[in-house]
C-alpha cells in the first residue's frame, strides 16, 4: 500500500485509535488460513436475517437457521476423495483401529497390506479421486486439526487446534455427560455450521432486487427444484456403473448456489458442524442436509424446510470445510468480524514487533506505514 494513499473518515477514525490507544491485551493472533489449493467462496453479507420457516413437519424446527454475523469462506464444493486421501496417509502413521472404518476411509479408500508396526497403508479406488468423499466426526476433526495446525505430520498436530479429539472420543465412546462441545472459536478450519451451510446455500442478499435479500426454496438459486440429470446427480439411478460418470463434484457448474456453491443437491449428504442441542436427545447426534446422488425426491430433500437428519457420530457423510477469510486488520476472535478487538491485538503486535503486524514496506519495520495500512484493511472489510 502506498504511504500516499487516501484514507476515508472511518480508517483516519480507526487510525487515530490505533495511535491513541492506552490499554493493551495479552495476545494477538495473527491469521494464517492457507489455500491449500481448494476451490473457497466467500461467503459475505454479514448479519442477515435467518430461515425460520416453513419446514416439513407441522411444528417447528429446534431454531432459526441461516444467520452468520461474520464474513466466512467455505469450499466450493464437498471435498474429494483425493483430498481426503492426503490426509488419511498422513494420519495412517498414528492410527492403529481398524482399517475398514468407514468413517476414516469412506467407500472409496481401502487398505493394502498391515506394516509390521502394526500401523496400515491405504490406496484410492482407481477413477474415485474427484468424487465426494464421506468421513465421520472423530476423523473429519482430526483433518481440520491438522490444516489448522499446518499439516505437521506429527501425532500432536491431529489432536487439538479446531477441535479437541479427545472430547469427540470419550463422546462417541458412549460420555452422555459431555454438553455444549463445540469447536476452538479461534479454528481456522473448520465442518461447516448449519447456519453457514444454509446461508451460503440459499440465501441471496439480491433475490428481490438490489439489497433486497431473500432464501431460495432450492440450492441452485431456484423456486422449483433441481431436474436430475440436467442440474444434479440426484433424483436419478442410471445403473452400475455408468452412474459414476456424473460422481465427480462440480458435474452440473451452472447449477449453484447466490454465492456459487456447487453440489447442493446430490454428491454425497453433508455432515454440519457439531452442536449441542436437547432437540437431539443425545450428544451422540449430528445432523446432516442435502441429497445423495442417484437417490432422493428433490422435491422435499432439496429444499430449505426440510427437517435435517439426526444421526449417530459414528456415521460417515460427506461434508464441506468453512474456513477464516484472510484478512490483514483481522487479528482478533471472532475471525470474520471486525470490531474494536482487532485493534486492541494490532496494537499488541505492533509492541511486540510480531510479523503479522508488518504490513507495509520496509519489512521487519514497525512505523507509521504499518498503521496506516492496518486503518486502510479495517475500513476496507473483510471480503463483505
Amino acid at each position: 500500500m502506498s504511504r500516499q494513499t487516501q484514507y476515508s473518515k472511518r480508517s483516519f477514525g480507526v487510525l487515530f485509535s490505533v495511535i491513541s490507544a492506552c490499554f493493551l491485551i495479552s495476545s494477538a493472533w495473527a491469521i494464517d488460513a492457507p489455500d491449500y489449493e481448494f476451490d473457497w467462496v466467500t461467503v459475505g453479507d454479514p448479519g442477515n436475517p435467518a430461515y425460520d420457516g416453513p419446514w416439513d413437519i407441522g411444528g417447528g424446527y429446534f431454531r432459526p437457521v441461516g444467520r452468520v454475523d461474520r464474513v466466512f469462506r467455505v469450499t466450493r464444493t464437498e471435498v474429494t476423495v483425493s483430498q481426503w486421501f492426503e490426509f488419511v496417509q498422513a494420519y495412517a502413521p498414528f492410527y492403529t483401529g481398524n482399517p475398514l472404518y468407514y468413517t476414516l476411509t469412506g467407500v472409496w479408500i481401502h487398505p493394502d497390506e498391515p506394516n509390521p508396526d502394526g500401523t496400515w497403508t491405504f490406496r484410492m479406488s482407481q477413477g474415485a479421486e474427484n468424487f465426494p468423499t464421506s468421513g465421520g466426526l472423530r476423523f473429519i476433526a482430526r483433518y481440520c486439526n491438522w490444516l489448522h495446525n499446518g499439516k505437521v505430520n506429527e501425532a500432536w498436530a491431529f489432536e487439538d487446534g479446531a477441535y479437541d479429539a479427545s472430547v469427540i472420543d470419550a463422546i462417541v465412546a458412549g460420555d452422555e455427560s459431555i454438553e455444549g462441545f463445540a469447536r476452538r472459536p479461534d479454528a481456522k478450519f473448520w465442518i461447516t455450521s448449519f447456519d453457514e451451510w444454509v446461508k451460503a446455500m440459499f440465501w441471496d442478499p439480491n433475490k428481490y432486487g438490489p439489497n433486497q435479500g431473500g432464501y431460495w426454496k432450492y440450492p441452485h438459486s431456484k423456486d422449483v427444484p433441481p431436474i436430475p440429470g440436467v442440474e444434479t446427480n440426484a433424483g436419478q439411478w442410471i445403473g452400475y456403473p455408468e452412474q459414476f460418470d456424473f460422481y465427480d463434484v462440480g458435474g452440473y457448474p451452472d447449477s449453484h448456489s447466490p454465492w456459487g456453491l456447487l453440489d447442493g443437491s446430490g454428491g454425497e449428504d453433508e455432515w454440519m458442524d457439531y452442536e449441542w442441542s436437547q432437540w437431539f436427545h443425545s450428544n451422540r447426534s449430528m445432523i446432516a442436509r442435502g441429497s445423495i446422488a442417484f437417490w432422493n425426491r428433490l422435491e422435499l430433500t432439496d429444499w430449505i424446510g426440510d427437517m435435517p437428519r439426526s444421526l449417530p457420530l459414528n456415521t460417515d457423510k460427506g461434508f464441506r470445510l468453512a474456513s477464516v477469510v484472510p484478512c490483514a486488520a483481522d487479528f482478533a476472535v471472532p475471525f470474520g468480524q471486525l470490531d474494536l478487538a482487532d485493534v486492541v491485538a494490532f496494537i499488541q503486535a505492533f509492541i511486540d514487533g510480531d510479523p503479522a503486524a508488518d504490513l507495509a514496506a520496509p519489512a521487519g519495520v514497525f512505523d507509521l506505514a504499518d498503521v496506516a495500512a492496518f486503518a486502510g484493511a479495517f475500513d476496507q472489510g473483510c471480503g463483505e
